[in-house]
């Protein structure tokens, strides 16, 4: 009986949890890419995997209230495409949001 009255408390627990909002799907750019290239599509940075195909690599920046640009990476200081504040991006012609 304890172990019902307990899968029916977790049960409740988590009918009661809020949902959490899923951001909209973003087209994918056109195929082809040279691997480990970004780019700024649809107002979000995107990644070129191994295979030569586009991933995104975070969500819309306008959500975080950021912009997509050409910045230079955290880690490497090689110049990415990501969502940053517009003071970090290398040039406004590299806006592409």
């Amino acid at each position: 009986m304890k172990k019902f009255l307990l899968f029916v408390a977790l049960a409740l627990t988590l009918v009661a949890c809020p949902r959490i909002p899923r951001d909209p799907p973003i087209p994918s750019p056109p195929p082809g890419c040279t691997p480990r290239a970004t780019i700024c599509h649809e107002g979000a940075p995107w990644r070129c995997g191994p295979e030569g195909t586009w991933v995104q690599a975070d969500r819309r920046c306008d959500l975080i209230e950021a912009v997509c640009c050409e910045t230079p990476s955290a880690i490497s200081g090689a110049a990415i495409h990501a969502c940053v504040a517009p003071i970090r991006c290398n040039s406004e012609a590299e806006n592409n949001d």
